[in-house]
């Protein structure tokens, strides 16, 4: 049976962008990453299922300490690190989203 969510009761499967805001230094960037790499890896994340699939994150800010974030993430948890080579691929450079058709 197919489902219809990357993340159990989060963004839905298929083309789609998700956006997380908020006021800054409240850890969106984190949040955002573990995602992607729970779902590049198919592993659970805080205990809701996740459907495998490849993930592009877009990181257009704060990309110079970008690599310490990735270098955290291997470190804490190599098991998604391991499991989402080749499905997960970071985009830097800025993205014009109204000439994406």
């Amino acid at each position: 049976m197919e489902s219809n969510y990357l993340v159990k009761n989060w963004p839905p499967k298929g083309k789609s962008i998700s956006v997380f805001y908020g006021p800054p230094s409240v850890g969106k960037t984190f949040f955002a990453l573990d995602m992607s790499f729970h779902v590049a890896s198919g592993l659970p994340w805080y205990g809701n299922r996740v459907t495998q699939a490849p993930v592009t994150y877009i990181c257009t800010e704060g990309t110079g300490s970008f690599g310490n974030r990735i270098n955290a993430v291997r470190i804490a948890k190599p098991e998604l690190l391991d499991k989402a080579i080749g499905r997960l691929r970071f985009l830097t450079e800025h993205v014009n989203f109204k000439k994406m058709q």
